[in-house]
């Protein structure tokens, strides 16, 4: 069969299978392909923006009110996109015949979709109940099997392989993509019902690794009768790109096969790999090659010489000291220990680097590999990217000096590389055409800007959380009048998850920054309001609050009334976070029970002691004076070791919520020093009218 037969969109088949890291995580996460002509992002409010080619997904305008909220994550297939949303429907967009016309199967994905996989042509989603469906340029036969039970998808440009709950696997085969001499699906399925341990991927076939060591491909393998009987045992691991697999034997040999879809007339040629992986510390893949990084700092390469499988032009420089290989579709970029870069493979890909030999020479201290390029930092903080079509240097000069310091992340298409920057930001460069023209958006990108979509790392956005920070910039901007410090963000944030709305507001309202302030009740008020109920008082409301602060309402049970207000209640519910616990009150029988946690031992209620004395009083079981004693003989209090002192000014507070009078204190002193016990002085504050009175406002029995 001619190797042109699916040169088609050949570029578009090199999907995320030459990551930099070891390949062992493939089959996890095998169904993401690059889109080549175009960017998309997901903002922290979940909207998505999206540039570039606007025929391939560069331009949302068809779909932008769906877009505009509660997306969660983006895929790509090689020219489309599709964004998931929170509340399980899928849009799709971009190139209609690979994926971006969904209007097929529009009905199906309005709701109840869990994931998405794709491969060059079109997309697969797997729906909460188990079932799978597809669209986009893909002739595929969904077997009746996958109606129920699926819990992943792998992909390959010849098909999927569908892992089912009770451990068996499924193949349907993409007819469209499937030539003559294609290992059908059909063909292993009762070797897959059972034992499999993993599945990987190449561009035009799959394996799965079994429990006992034996190995199951099928798709479309060139010469695969070569290996086949060396795959029925003692196979320990599996690494894949888009083009072979490397199987690891438990005597070290490694095993190779797939397919190589360049044409021969390229001149390029197949490097088989090394006897055995001994000595090897971790291995890398390009689109079509390995790279193995020694103990000894030196390099092995196989597999296509056009993708790095051939690195003898470079063999004198990757004899030793070398640090990380990073690696792209069809070229390898080996950071040294000196800070110098070793390149091979296709020029196009970036593996000729003579362009900016000069600059990657010294100082480089990490590389990022895109889909034809790398972009190398330096310790002086400049930036060198090169590859793509062209297979030179792609202009940085524009770029900001600083922009080394607050990178997130770089990514990139055919053409054109953007970054994420810490604060939200993107900046692009490269062709404008292919997305390194941000000028359309750049007001949508200058800020906001959570994650950038590519095969290499999900685009995810958790809207809850989003929602979550949102509703405590609020209390930084309507309390404390200034935006959110990044420290104090994220400290709120676990309070918020973790306990109550209420409880961060407390904590605002009782800063010493917010005290500093010094407002009036007049002020004080307003800000209750508006940042609790979300609106400006009203005139009667705001006289009731005022009246019962000027006649001596402290301003925390002023607080606790706004949070236990209805309007609290359906601002926080807005939100998607829990308004109040019974733990954060300070009224009522929660309220008394926080009293003795906050004044005897001194900190704040745990849980599970909390709920248990709250129970107590509420049963009858317990009465006010029962719990009072049980916090101050308890093991923690005593282990305070207070003086008398001490003792008598905490009972005052608890018990009087008073400081203590000079005689009264005086009176107890004399009491202990005669003899009286702590029960006998516990016994005296119990007793007393003002401790009565005090539970009666707690609405419990003394």
């Amino acid at each position: 069969m001619k190797k042109s037969f699916f040169m088609i969109t050949l570029i578009v088949s090199i999907n995320y299978l030459y990551a930099e890291e070891i390949f062992e995580k493939i089959g996890k996460n095998s169904g993401g392909y690059f889109n080549n002509l175009a960017f998309s992002a997901i903002k922290s409010d979940g909207s998505v923006v999206a540039w570039g080619d606007s025929r391939y997904g560069g331009d949302i305008s068809s779909v932008a009110s769906d877009l505009s909220s509660g997306v969660t994550k983006l895929y790509s297939s090689s020219s489309a996109f599709a964004a998931l949303k929170n509340d399980g429907s899928l849009i799709t967009w971009g190139y209609p015949e690979f994926g971006g016309d969904s209007s097929s199967v529009s009905s199906s994905l309005s709701s109840g979709v869990k994931k998405v996989y794709s491969n060059p042509l079109g997309f697969v989603a797997l729906k909460e109940d188990g079932s799978v469906l597809t669209w986009g340029n893909q002739d595929i036969n969904i077997p009746s099997s996958l109606s129920s039970g699926v819990v992943e998808i792998y992909s390959a440009y010849t098909g999927y392989a569908a892992l089912k709950e009770d451990g068996s696997v499924i193949p349907f085969d993409n007819l469209t993509m499937a030539p003559p001499g294609t290992i059908s699906g059909d063909t292993v399925l009762s070797s897959l019902s059972s034992g499999v341990v993993k599945i990987y991927s190449i561009a035009t076939a799959f394996a799965a690794l079994k429990d006992d060591g034996s190995v199951v491909s099928w798709g479309f393998i060139e010469n695969f009768d070569n290996v086949k009987s060396s795959l029925t045992s003692n196979i320990n691991k599996i690494y894949s790109n888009a083009s072979f697999f490397s199987a690891i034997k438990n005597d070290g040999s490694i095993i190779m096969w797939g397919y190589d879809m360049l044409p021969p007339d390229l001149g390029y040629s197949i490097i088989n790999p090394p006897s055995s992986i001994d000595g090897i510390s971790k291995i890398y893949s390009s689109g079509s090659a390995f790279a193995g990084l020694k103990e000894d700092g030196s390099v092995v390469t196989w597999g296509s010489s056009m993708g790095g499988g051939d690195s003898s032009s470079v063999s004198n420089e990757l004899s030793s000291g070398i640090n990380k290989i990073y690696a792209n579709a069809y070229a390898f970029a080996a950071l040294k220990d000196d800070g110098s870069v070793v390149t091979w493979g296709s020029s196009m890909s970036g593996g000729d680097s003579s362009s900016v030999s000069s600059k990657i020479s010294s100082g480089v201290v990490k590389i990022y590999p895109t889909e034809g390029a790398f972009t190398a930092i330096k310790e002086d903080g400049s930036i060198v990217s090169w590859g793509g079509q062209e297979g030179s240097e792609i202009d940085t000069s524009n770029l900001p000096s600083n922009l080394s310091e607050s990178i997130a992340g770089i990514y990139s298409n055919m053409e054109a590389i953007v970054a994420l920057k810490t604060d939200g930001s993107v900046i692009a460069w490269g062709k404008s055409s292919y997305g390194g023209d941000i000028s359309t958006v750049a007001d949508k990108l200058n800020s906001g800007v959570v994650c950038i979509q590519s095969i290499y790392e999900d685009c995810t956005v958790n809207i809850a959380t989003y929602q979550q920070q949102t509703f405590i910039e609020r209390f930084y901007q309507n309390i404390l009048n200034r935006s959110a410090d990044t420290g104090g963000l994220n400290t709120w944030l676990d309070i918020i998850q973790n306990q109550s709305a209420a409880k961060v507001a407390l904590g605002f309202f009782q800063s010493q920054e917010f005290i500093n302030l010094g407002l009036s009740n007049e002020q004080f008020v307003d800000i209750l309001y508006q940042t609790l109920f979300d609106r400006v008082a009203d005139s009667g409301g705001r006289d009731i609050w005022l009246n019962q602060l000027n006649n001596g309402t402290s301003r925390i049970e002023v607080i606790y009334g706004f949070l236990n207000a209805q309007e609290f209640k359906n601002l926080a519910d807005s939100f998607g976070v829990t308004q109040i616990r019974d733990i954060d009150q300070i009224t009522e029988v929660p309220g008394y029970v926080n009293r003795f946690y906050n004044l005897v031992l001194n900190r704040s209620a745990d849980e599970v002691g909390f709920n248990d004395w709250v129970s107590q009083l509420r049963a009858g079981t317990k009465a006010g004076g029962d719990i009072a004693k049980g916090f101050f003989n308890s093991q923690e209090y005593m282990q305070r070791g207070l003086d008398d002192s001490t003792f008598l000014d905490i009972c005052y507070r608890a018990f009087f919520n008073r400081e203590a009078d000079a005689g009264g204190k005086n009176s107890w002193l004399s009491q202990i020093a005669q003899g009286a016990t702590t029960d006998d002085i516990l016994n005296g504050f119990i007793g007393s009218q003002e401790f009565i009175q005090l539970a009666a406002s707690y609405g419990i029995n003394p």
